[in-house]
């Protein structure tokens, strides 16, 4: 098949429930809020466990069937939630939080844990905010752009970004 042109590849699901119109409804919102990309920051989490990082797929001459050596640590020290803001310089690293998972019912570390609702408002407060500019003057990350998620829509959430002077803007997933 490769030198028919054809190469292996890991297969991506794209929601079904996607609509095109709405999508390009939000640009042309995003692109009526500013021309000065500097205003955007971005807020999303992302998890890593022990599968996170394991290739899935090789080439192989056939009949042939060879594992990865790996060295297998304790990997319940490894997954974490990391909350995130990135602007259009990086990541901020103020506003970046590792949330280690908890390693069984038992674990009552308060740092531990999953991102809930309290969580969230909590990073947003103590780690968003003192970053966050004035929409109204033209400051550098004062349009915080996230997801719909149920976590991140709450009242307070919207409240403390906005007493900010910074606006909030959902985007569609």
């Amino acid at each position: 098949l490769k030198s028919l042109g054809w190469s292996l590849k890991k297969m991506f699901a794209m929601a079904g429930e996607r609509n095109e119109i709405q999508r390009a409804e939000h640009h042309v919102l995003l692109n009526q809020l500013t021309n000065n990309p500097a205003q955007f920051v971005f807020v999303d989490e992302t998890a890593k466990d022990r599968n996170s990082s394991l290739r899935q797929r090789a080439w192989q001459l056939k009949g042939l069937n060879r594992a990865i050596n790996r060295n297998f640590l304790d990997w319940r020290d490894y997954r974490y939630t990391l909350i995130a803001a990135v602007d259009i310089d990086g990541f901020i690293p103020e506003a970046c939080e590792m949330v280690r998972r908890k390693i069984n019912h038992a674990d009552a570390d308060p740092d531990t844990g999953t991102i809930d609702a309290q969580r969230f408002e909590h990073w947003i407060q103590y780690f968003l905010v003192p970053t966050l500019g004035n929409y109204y003057l033209g400051e550098k990350r004062s349009i915080v752009v996230m997801d719909n998620a149920s976590t991140h829509m709450s009242v307070n959430v919207f409240n403390l970004i906005t007493a900010t002077g910074a606006i909030l803007v959902y985007h569609l997933t």
